[in-house]
């Protein structure tokens, strides 16, 4: 899945740093893309795998 929208328009849901995986788990309202934020952040919890954006 890609974000539709912002500034990671067309960016894979993999590929966004984990503070905006946090922030679209907790404010978004699509219940498709919070669900593939969700899915993402838990499994960079379970492998360690987080990446943080740089501002």
């Amino acid at each position: 899945m890609r974000m539709p929208f912002g500034k990671h328009r067309g960016e894979k849901i993999e590929d966004l740093p984990s503070d905006y995986l946090r922030w679209m788990k907790n404010e978004m309202d699509d219940e498709e893309l919070k669900e593939a934020a969700e899915e993402e952040y838990s499994q960079r919890e379970d492998e360690g795998t987080h990446f943080w954006s740089n501002e």
